[in-house]
């Protein structure tokens, strides 16, 4: 009785080790890079950038459901996890041959988030806001390696531009985590509506302060918008529950808008 059930389940679950079910995730991995083509032009090497980006979160997706399997079915996530790890693997000597081995640095520095989100993982957190967080760095970073791949030419000549750029992705960023949880996982707790609310006023503060060094007034408009979101859309949830369709289409626009200030005013 149960066969019918369960199979469909199993194909489910075998098809989500190959492809993710997150689909908002891969905003995370391709806004990055094209923030960075934006603020420091289109280059080659911003291709092999997001390949290794797109290689490596589907690798780590197959090591997570790894982490989550009975021992006896760890196997399914061994040819994935080998798959997607050979494709990063090309991207980055393709990467190396581009930049130079320069470009080992950021792959270094961000091995450290993306181990942090990994213990979490290992620990049952995977979906926690800690792990969303560690994440949404390595994301973030991913402009950085874009806009400068030699990690020791980027810190020989770090443009105030650049940092600013990705912070204000990882602002934004951080903040659709908030957000989203908000209405989702968290959708009941006011705890967790304060926490969500604070983190984007005090975007609203570091972007009012980067104003009076340069940044355009138009970002503290845009995490002002942003604020609003964190505020309004939790509570009309609430009462009407918001499909995560909609949800995803509501922080797909907010993305869009961010690419947008990228290009005029700019950072």
């Amino acid at each position: 009785m149960t066969a019918p059930v369960t199979l469909p389940m199993r194909r489910r679950r075998a098809a989500a080790v190959w492809v993710p079910r997150e689909h908002g995730a891969w905003s995370w991995l391709v806004s990055p890079v094209i923030a960075g083509a934006i603020v420091a032009g289109p280059y080659i090497h911003q291709l092999f950038v997001l390949g290794i980006a797109v290689g490596g979160y589907l690798f780590f997706n197959a090591a997570s459901w790894w982490a989550k399997m009975p021992v006896k079915r760890r196997g399914e996530t061994v040819r994935p996890m080998i798959t997607y790890a050979a494709a990063a693997g090309l991207f980055t000597i393709a990467l190396l041959v581009s930049a130079g081995w320069g470009a080992l640095g950021w792959l270094v520095a961000l091995l450290v988030p993306l181990a942090v989100a990994y213990l979490l993982t290992l620990r049952g957190a995977g979906r926690s806001l800690g792990s969303g967080l560690a994440t949404a760095v390595a994301s973030s970073a991913l402009l950085l390696v874009a806009v400068q791949p030699d990690l020791l030419a980027f810190l020989r000549d770090p443009r105030p531009e650049w940092w600013w750029a990705a912070a204000i992705m990882y602002g934004s960023t951080a903040g659709t985590l908030f957000a989203v949880k908000s209405m989702i996982r968290e959708s009941g707790s006011n705890r967790f509506l304060a926490a969500s609310v604070a983190w984007h006023v005090g975007w609203v503060v570091v972007a009012a302060v980067g104003s009076r060094h340069g940044l355009p007034l138009t970002w503290t408009a845009y995490f002002l918008v942003t604020t609003v979101r964190s505020a309004v859309l939790p509570l009309v949830a609430r009462r009407h529950p918001l499909r995560p369709m909609t949800i995803g289409l509501i922080e797909l626009g907010i993305t869009v808008l961010m690419l947008a200030l990228y290009v005029w005013p700019g950072v």
